[in-house]
């Protein structure tokens, strides 16, 4: 639009942005339904099945079956796995210790 144009940032950004995006999202539709309302988080099994799926299909599945308008790239995966990553670090692990430290704060009320 402007003629700007960095080529890694055109090129990754999306793929590192998409999980953390998609993640929060569901974390957050999740928190609404789920009973543990705020403290409910993504663990690292939900984390690692997303990267592959997003990894099977936007780069095993639609380069193959649409291959004029989809590429394959190993790159791709990798920010894939560290969106993934970035989005446990900083989401699902506070949310997790703010669960945990809840439920300490609560067995200690008890006894």
């Amino acid at each position: 639009m402007w003629g700007i144009f960095i080529p890694y940032v055109h090129s990754y950004l999306d793929d590192l942005l998409c999980l953390p995006i998609v993640l929060g999202l569901t974390t957050q539709f999740l928190q609404w339904i789920h009973p543990a309302r705020r403290f409910y988080y993504l663990s690292h099994n939900h984390i690692i099945i997303s990267i592959v799926f997003f990894s099977l299909v936007f780069e095993i599945l639609y380069p193959f079956m649409f291959p004029l308008n989809y590429t394959a790239d190993i790159i791709d995966i990798l920010f894939y796995a560290l969106g993934g990553y970035l989005y446990y670090s900083f989401v699902s692990l506070k949310t997790k210790n703010r669960w945990l430290t809840f439920v300490n704060h609560k067995r200690e009320e008890i006894q």
